[in-house]
């Protein structure tokens, strides 16, 4: 039954993905317009997305070992994103987080690993918002990806053999679907505003929750995400008080993040997939 849900999960997001890619009259032609009027927009891409969370979440059956993180922040990824479809008609993110929801959940099926069930409500509050934290922020380090690629484009528009190569295809079909440049960065830092907060309430729980941090080999773990709470708040107190934006704040995003990934993903891929060892 687990294998079914999550083959369910991998045929439900490719669906999405087909849908998004192919432009379908129905679905996403007439979402060129960010400024789309809200019954224009496809709702039924959100009700499925709400469908394959459903089912990934079956598959998982509570379970949080490294292959399970990725295909629960994946999914959660997913779902934050389509909300940006829902409000602007925006496209790229999205899909993009929809393939990155249907490659985790595939990798899940074909190497699931030792489950891994964490026990105690409270121990479970603080992963699930943990696990949300870690998706919003991992779509603003997506977004200041794409705003670096769009300011790198804005600034050498007429690069030599641009249009013949591979990159200047993928730019004619899917550049038309990115927001314009001050979009891009008022949503990451909406997203960078979200995933802090979402930060700052692991950080709370897991200091009331968990007791035993050294037997949970958890000490590296929380100075790794500290860190990447201080890189965000500062980002949001700079742009708050002294304007920062742009290429350089897409930059503090991606050590953030890149910090955050190496206390999650990063101690869970070395107890679990190479020591075999657990963090629970």
């Amino acid at each position: 039954m687990t294998i079914l849900f999550a083959i369910l999960a991998v045929l439900t997001y490719a669906a999405i993905c087909w849908a998004m890619f192919a432009g379908t009259e129905t679905g996403y032609s007439a979402l060129k317009d960010a400024d789309v009027a809200p019954e224009r927009r496809p709702l039924w891409i959100f009700g499925l997305c709400a469908a394959a969370l459903q089912c990934a979440g079956l598959a998982l059956s509570g379970s949080l070992n490294f292959y399970a993180s990725l295909s629960w922040v994946s999914a959660l990824m997913a779902m934050l994103a389509s909300t940006a479809l829902l409000r602007s008609g925006e496209r790229f993110l999205p899909l993009l987080s929809f393939v990155i929801a249907m490659l985790a959940t595939l990798l899940h099926l074909l190497v699931a690993g030792t489950p891994r069930v964490l026990e105690g409500w409270q121990i479970q509050l603080h992963a699930s918002v943990a696990l949300l934290a870690y998706a919003a922020l991992s779509l603003a380090g997506a977004q200041a990806v794409l705003l670096l690629v769009v300011e790198r484009r804005l600034r050498s528009p007429q690069r030599s053999g641009l249009n013949a190569n591979a990159w200047g295809k993928f730019w004619r079909k899917f550049g038309a679907w990115l927001p314009p440049l001050s979009r891009l960065e008022r949503q990451l830092f909406q997203l960078i505003g979200v995933g802090f907060l979402l930060l700052t309430l692991t950080l709370l729980s897991g200091g009331l929750f968990i007791s035993n941090w050294f037997a949970q080999h958890l000490v590296h773990k929380t100075v790794l995400t500290i860190a990447a709470w201080l890189v965000f708040g500062t980002l949001l107190l700079g742009n708050w008080r002294f304007g920062w934006r742009g290429r350089q704040a897409a930059i503090a995003t991606l050590v953030g993040m890149a910090l955050l990934a190496l206390a999650f993903f990063g101690s869970k891929f070395v107890l679990e997939v190479i020591l075999k060892r657990g963090l629970n």
